[in-house]
């Protein structure tokens, strides 16, 4: 089964391959291809891919009981063809993943047009935060390109740009027709004529400003049907301002400014010339959110601070968004119904034996909160300021 970055972005995909469980274990791989080592023999991304398999297989074989890496390389002998896709450098995507469940021997592959980093992971269920932290940096957005010819957007998500859709402007010709033929000798009639013309182009440009003003309405729609997080708009500043006046204050996204002139310009050739803005607009909401779930969690509002309170949550299921330092690592243990507890915190009720060592607690922590429908913010260790109290995890919660 393949799964498409729309998948990914909208949730469905990624909470998919979060419930991804089975009771051998599950391989996950992540490589990114180089597109600049492609003429090489052997690119550096292809070793180290083959470094993080041979890793694996000796500490699998480590112990007398080997059937766990026999099974393994019986599984990798019947998915050659997939794991040679995966580090072709002919195959489409800068990121791809595949994940094996090694007991049903099912398979999910993705790719996407943006790094994942160059892993090799065998546990319980999949191991997603590569992927997460590829969402949390380039999250689905939307270029609303603003010109004399109407409105286009560009739609961006995990590096891809496409168009879509635009609604188009045209201008009225009322008034134009007493404006041709020779210029008049009369110097008085010549006046009367350029007094014409200027009252035109005024009530023309009332007339775009009124449709840009109108255009937001129906851009605030596209944005939730296409899921974007973030809006740059884009074009000469008069037209801009506009088109943001119109914007739906009841839909508002996260917006930026900025004075581009894109109009005509292809999709592809759009985002890089965005791509700085988006990114700041990015880390400024992410510090938001991180200020958001401390300000309520210390207010006594809907919100957690710190690992405690977050994993209580999570075992209540009132997790709305999950945000972690994605720079962080933390332990703990799991006890037998599956709840998680920090590092050597007692729990009333059940015996200290019957806790089982969680050395990631971090990606336990992602899964239930994808699970339970939630979602999960990594930060960058520079936007996670307000978590530093909190020991990198905080949550918003439901209720």
């Amino acid at each position: 089964m393949t799964t498409d970055a729309k998948d990914l972005v909208d949730g469905t995909g990624l909470r998919s391959i979060a419930m991804l469980t089975d009771p051998v274990g599950v391989l996950s791989v992540y490589t990114t291809a180089d597109p600049r080592e492609g003429s090489t023999m052997r690119p550096a991304w292809q070793v180290r891919i083959a470094n993080e398999f041979a890793a694996l297989d000796r500490r699998l074989r480590k112990d007398d009981d080997t059937s766990l890496a026999d099974l393994l390389a019986v599984r990798l002998a019947d998915v050659d063809r997939e794991l040679r896709a995966l580090v072709d450098a002919a195959t489409a995507g800068q990121g791809r993943a595949l994940f094996l469940a090694l007991d049903a021997g099912t398979i999910t592959t993705v790719a996407v047009q943006v790094p994942l980093g160059d892993h090799v992971e065998l546990g319980r269920s999949a191991y997603v935060r590569p992927l997460l932290a590829a969402l949390s940096a380039y999250p689905p957005a939307g270029v609303v390109a603003v010109s004399g010819h109407g409105v286009h957007l560009v739609d961006v998500r995990l590096g891809h740009a496409v168009d879509a859709g635009s609604d188009s402007y045209e201008p009225v010709d009322t008034g134009r027709r007493d404006l041709t033929g020779p210029a008049a000798a009369n110097p008085a009639a010549a006046q009367h004529s350029a007094a014409q013309h200027d009252l035109y182009a005024r009530r023309e440009a009332d007339r775009l400003a009124r449709f840009l003003r109108g255009a937001g309405g129906w851009v605030a729609g596209r944005a939730v049907e296409l899921g974007w997080e973030y809006l740059v708009v884009t074009g000469d500043p008069e037209r801009t301002a506009a088109f943001v006046a119109g914007l739906p204050h009841d839909r508002a996204l996260p917006t930026v400014t900025v004075g581009h002139r894109v109009a005509g310009l292809p999709a592809a050739k759009v985002y890089p010339l965005i791509a700085a803005e988006l990114a700041d607009l990015r880390h400024r909401c992410a510090r938001d959110v991180a200020r958001r779930a401390r300000d309520l969690a210390l207010g006594g509002g809907a919100g957690a601070y710190g690992l405690a309170d977050t994993l209580t949550a999570l075992a209540e299921g009132a997790v709305l968004n999950l945000v972690l330092d994605a720079s962080a690592e933390w332990a703990g243990r799991v006890g037998p119904d599956g709840r998680l507890y920090p590092e050597l915190v007692a729990v009333p009720g059940v015996a200290d034996e019957a806790l089982a060592v969680e050395p990631r607690l971090g990606e336990r922590m992602v899964e239930a909160a994808l699970r339970q429908g939630g979602r999960v913010t990594l930060l960058d260790p520079a936007d996670a300021v307000h978590l530093r109290d909190a020991g990198g995890v905080a949550a918003v919660l439901r209720w």
